[in-house]
């Protein structure tokens, strides 16, 4: 399923045959040191296939590809929270070493995020970002994330404790749960959507805004 096609890049869904090139572009020591140790490294095609068959079979779009001249070079992908953070996702990414510096990711990310405010009941988006992944920072700024705060001695990650930088994103309608249109009927709300930094957002009228939530 394709998601946008630009001049730069096409966002798609993943499909078997790419392979190939997923393990090519993910198979660096250099984008292994900004994820997570789940991710296996070196990267195998055994590991790229696994992937894209989990990739595939989940019931909603999560992961997105990055298709440039044909190749899958970077993924963007969302992780849904459970429980009473059922309606926040975390979001990740990756692009290939050859094709960092080009404004590929922000702009790919912006459209992601659009699409899966879209397509889900998810209202509210957030990153993490490893205190030395400035770049990371850059990418979410462009694209409207604020930053929230920082979790100090957080992580573990190449044989020394980092700070993990916390980014969230503004959120859409609270209440799309109900309806994810421009009229909240279950709470007798009107909105109005607003595109700021490629994302699509929904605001309450002056009217009726309601109080936001504590630590939102």
């Amino acid at each position: 399923m394709i998601v946008v096609t630009k001049d730069l890049y096409t966002l798609r869904s993943w499909e078997g045959q790419d392979t190939e090139s997923l393990t090519l572009h993910l198979n660096n020591k250099k984008i292994w040191d900004n994820c997570r140790d789940g991710l296996p490294h070196p990267y195998t095609k055994e590991n790229a296939r696994c992937f894209i068959s989990q990739a595939r079979e989940k019931t909603e779009i999560s992961d997105f590809c990055i298709v440039v001249h044909g190749e899958a070079i970077g993924n963007i992908g969302f992780v849904r929270g459970t429980d009473v953070e059922r309606f926040n996702a975390e979001v990740g990414y990756w692009i290939s070493e050859r094709y960092w510096n080009q404004g590929i990711t922000s702009e790919a990310l912006a459209d992601a995020i659009q699409y899966y405010f879209e397509h889900t009941e998810v209202i509210r988006i957030f990153a993490t970002v490893y205190e030395y992944n400035l770049a990371s920072m850059r990418v979410l700024e462009k694209v409207g994330f604020k930053k929230t705060g920082i979790f100090r001695k957080a992580c573990y990650k190449n044989g020394r404790i980092c700070q993990l930088s916390l980014h969230r994103s503004r959120t859409s309608c609270p209440f799309r749960t109900v309806c994810p249109e421009q009229e909240c009927r279950g709470a007798g709300r009107q909105w109005r959507p607003q595109k700021a930094a490629g994302i699509l957002k929904h605001r309450p009228s002056r009217q009726a805004r309601p109080q936001p939530f504590e630590g939102s």
